[in-house]
């Protein structure tokens, strides 16, 4: 396992945190008009950090002989599960029980969100700056997110793909990716929405930007 392109998948995953984080914080101030973006949102969130536990538990196992994994086990894992069941208790209760309204689930999703942010602001001065110091010390090579060869990431919304990347248009098209509809939206949340891997999206993107110069000779 590379542990800067590890270590950098992960502080992405905390920019979208935050980012979707702001934006429920949002939803909730909107109340019962911005019910099912909250819901989905939510949901988007428990998928994103169950990956994301997954990859901190694979990179302090790949790296526990060089890291003393004790001192940053809480860092690592402590809240995760908390706040897991919070964000599937409101998925499962906005999506299950109609006589839910917003601020039923206002305190306990208030409530996640502080703690998240504080898990989040912890492993940014613990684990982090220990995990930089090992990459440095052991492996001193760029750091590179999540990327296609064709210059493509999961953060680009659709709208920039498609002003960048005209040809990629019939990609959405196939996918029954609404641009007028979903252009705001980043590529990886727009896979999830749609069933599909990021990854997979992103390749079919791909091959659809290099194939553009040889169709244009």
């Amino acid at each position: 396992m590379n542990l800067l392109a590890a270590l950098d998948r992960l502080k992405y995953d905390h920019e979208v945190f935050r980012a979707k984080l702001d934006a429920v914080e949002a939803g909730l101030e909107l109340g019962p008009n911005a019910e099912e973006s909250v819901r989905e949102l939510c949901a988007a969130l428990v998928v994103w950090l169950e990956d994301h536990h997954d990859r901190e538990c694979q990179l302090m196992l790949a790296h526990s002989d060089a890291l003393d994994v004790g001192d940053f086990n809480h860092v690592a894992e402590d809240g995760h599960e908390d706040e897991l069941d919070a964000l599937r208790v409101v998925t499962r209760y906005l999506a299950d029980v109609p006589s839910i309204v917003m601020e039923d689930i206002r305190p306990i999703l208030t409530t996640a969100i502080v703690q998240f942010r504080h898990h989040l602001n912890d492993q940014e001065d613990q684990l982090f700056p220990a995990l930089e110091w090992m990459a440095d010390a052991h492996e001193p090579s760029p750091s590179i997110r999540p990327a296609t060869s064709a210059g493509l990431s999961e953060d680009s919304t659709v709208n920039r793909v498609v002003r960048q990347h005209p040809e990629t248009k019939p990609v959405f098209d196939r996918l029954a990716i609404n641009i007028s509809v979903e252009g705001c939206d980043c590529l990886d949340e727009v896979a999830w929405r749609h069933g599909l891997e990021s990854r997979e999206l992103l390749r079919e993107l791909g091959h659809a930007v290099r194939r553009q110069p040889s169709a244009a000779r």
